[in-house]
């Protein structure tokens, strides 16, 4: 299997994944479903929240990878909770995400919402910036999950979301400004190219290459210009 080449730039993806047995579902910012069948108490707050989030240095690739990796906590938390994940960041900005499980046909989510440690509203969504090094902020979302009349009678009731899987990324700035970057396959290798039209304190690319996208070895570096600021081609 021919390796696969990438260029190891700092990139983020808003994208959380779902484990059930009729359905894939994608976390996204400002999700709108209708309303559960049954309501229950929201499961925590900023005051009380759920538990700690970890950070992640790459795209989550499944449900699965969360799971093993200590990244999901499974508890009832019914169907239609608020969970609160508490997380220290290192960076002045960050990226949030989920991932979770659950046993209905249908779930939606809203008001993605972060806190600072004294509970005060930072903002909404699923990226923000300006925060403190290493200050404790809590990020909070809404979950619905319900079954239609059709679904309990063919399936059976459900029970709600079992498994909230939350992640962060520190966002770090890159000392380049990256304006072109593509890769092809020419016979035996892959050739990449990209261009920068600035660069501060640049020493090197670093090269990667991956069998499956999850595991990477290094494979060269390729110089830096330093301090540029001009069009550079590499």
């Amino acid at each position: 299997m021919r390796h696969l080449l990438a260029l190891l730039l700092t990139l983020v993806s808003f994208v959380g994944f779902s484990q059930d047995t009729t359905s894939s579902t994608i976390l996204k910012d400002s999700i709108s479903g209708k309303p559960p069948v049954f309501m229950q108490l929201k499961a925590g707050s900023c005051a009380s929240p759920d538990g700690p989030m970890n950070a992640t240095g790459i795209t989550p690739p499944s449900y699965a990878w969360l799971q093993s990796n200590g990244y999901c906590n499974p508890n009832s938390y019914g169907y239609s909770p608020t969970t609160c994940w508490t997380f220290v960041p290192t960076s002045s900005s960050v990226t949030i995400n989920s991932g979770f499980s659950h046993d209905c046909a249908n779930v939606s989510f809203a008001n993605f919402t972060l806190y600072d440690n004294t509970c005060s509203v930072i903002g909404t969504g699923l990226s923000f910036a300006g925060l403190t090094p290493g200050q404790t902020y809590t990020w909070c979302f809404d979950g619905n999950s319900f079954n239609t009349a059709f679904d309990d009678f063919f399936f059976g009731p459900c029970t709600g979301f079992i498994d909230f899987c939350p992640y962060y990324f520190n966002n770090v700035a890159l000392p380049i400004q990256l304006v072109d970057f593509d890769g092809y396959d020419d016979g035996d290798v892959n050739v990449l190219n990209w261009v920068t039209a600035s660069e501060i304190n640049n020493d090197y690319f670093l090269i990667d290459r991956s069998e499956n996208g999850i595991n990477w070895e290094e494979l060269t570096r390729v110089s830096g210009a330093g301090n540029s600021s001009t069009m550079l081609y590499y």
